[in-house]
C-alpha cells in the first residue's frame, strides 16, 4: 500500500475508534485512502474503496443527499479513468433521478453528475446524447455563476463537437471556454487548464486540415508547458503529439517523427489519454 496509504488507513482506524465506523466523517475519510491508492497506481483497489464510500454514505444519508451524489460521481470518474465508460454511465444513470428529485434538476451537484455523464456518453459513441447532457450542465453552471465549471463544460463541449467534425462550432465553443476561464485564472496566466483548451483547439484545426495554424498553436502550448514542467515531464505529451502530427502533415518528417515517437512513449507510460495515444500510433504507422 505504501507509506501514504498506510497513513491514510491509520487515520481511518483512529476516526473509526473515536466516532464509529458508520459516522459520516469516518466514511468520508476513506476517500483519502482511495485517492492515495489511485496516486500509487492501484486503480482497481481505489475503485473498490470508492464503491464502499458510496454504499456506506447512501445507507447513512439516503440517495438524495449531495454527499452521496459526490460519492457516486467519484466512482464514475474512477471507472472513466479505467476506460470503463459503460459502467460509469450505469452508475450515473442509477443515482441521477434520486439526486434530481431531492435537489432539483438545476442544482449544481446534479450538473456535476451531468457533466460526467456527458463524458461517458461521448466515450461510448453517443455524441448527440452527450451534447444534450452537456448543455444541461452548462445551463446550470451559468445560472449558478460558476465560471470555472462553466469553462470546463465548454471545453468538453468544444472537444466533442470537433471530434464530431463540427469544426467551426467546436472552435467557437473552445474560444468561449478560454474567454470564460481567463478571468478566473488571471493570477495563473500559464494555467494548465487554459493550455489544455488551446491543445483542444489545435486538435480541431488538425481535424479540419489546417496544419499550419495547428503547428503554430502546438508550438505555443508546448513552450507554455515547458515553462512549468521539466523537459522530460510526460504532461507535455498532448502538445508533442499534436505538434508531431502537424509537422508530418507539412512535410517536416524528421521533427514530426521525433515528437510523435516521444509523445507515444509518454502517453503509453502515463495513461494520460488512450485516445490520443491511438491517434499518435496511427500517425506513426501511416508515416512508414
Amino acid at each position: 500500500m505504501g507509506v501514504a496509504g498506510a497513513g491514510a488507513r491509520r487515520a481511518w482506524d483512529l476516526r473509526s475508534q473515536h466516532q464509529g465506523p458508520s459516522h459520516v466523517k469516518t466514511i468520508s475519510l476513506l476517500s483519502t485512502l482511495a485517492n492515495t491508492l489511485g496516486a500509487q497506481g492501484h486503480f482497481d483497489a481505489a475503485l473498490g474503496v470508492l464503491r464502499d464510500v458510496a454504499r456506506q454514505l447512501e445507507a447513512a444519508l439516503g440517495r438524495g443527499h449531495p454527499k452521496v451524489g459526490q460519492a457516486h460521481h467519484a466512482v464514475a470518474a474512477q471507472l472513466m479513468a479505467l476506460q470503463r465508460p459503460a459502467e460509469a454511465l450505469e452508475v450515473l444513470d442509477a443515482i441521477l433521478p434520486d439526486q434530481e428529485r431531492a435537489l432539483g434538476a438545476g442544482h449544481q451537484a446534479v450538473a456535476r453528475l451531468l457533466l460526467n455523464r456527458s463524458a461517458a456518453l461521448f466515450t461510448v459513441g453517443r455524441l448527440d446524447d452527450a451534447l444534450t447532457t452537456n448543455a444541461r450542465a452548462q445551463a446550470s453552471f451559468e445560472r449558478a455563476n460558476m465560471p470555472l465549471l462553466l469553462g470546463i463544460t465548454l471545453n468538453a463541449r468544444g472537444t466533442m463537437l470537433c471530434e464530431g467534425r463540427r469544426f467551426d462550432e467546436g472552435l467557437a465553443t473552445l474560444e468561449r471556454a478560454r474567454a470564460v476561464l481567463r478571468p478566473v485564472l488571471v493570477a495563473q496566466p500559464e494555467d494548465v487548464l487554459l493550455t489544455s483548451v488551446r491543445e483542444a483547439e489545435g486538435e480541431c484545426l488538425l481535424g479540419r486540415g489546417d496544419a499550419a495554424r495547428a503547428l503554430a498553436l502546438f508550438e505555443g502550448t508546448l513552450a507554455t508547458r515547458l515553462q512549468t514542467v521539466s523537459a522530460n515531464d510526460r504532461r507535455s505529451a498532448p502538445s508533442r503529439s499534436g505538434l508531431g502530427r502537424a509537422q508530418l502533415a507539412l512535410g517536416q518528417r524528421a521533427q514530426g517523427l521525433e515528437n510523435l515517437t516521444r509523445a507515444a512513449r509518454d502517453l503509453e507510460a502515463s495513461h494520460l489519454d488512450d485516445a490520443l495515444l491511438a491517434k499518435s500510433r496511427a500517425a506513426l504507422s501511416a508515416s512508414k
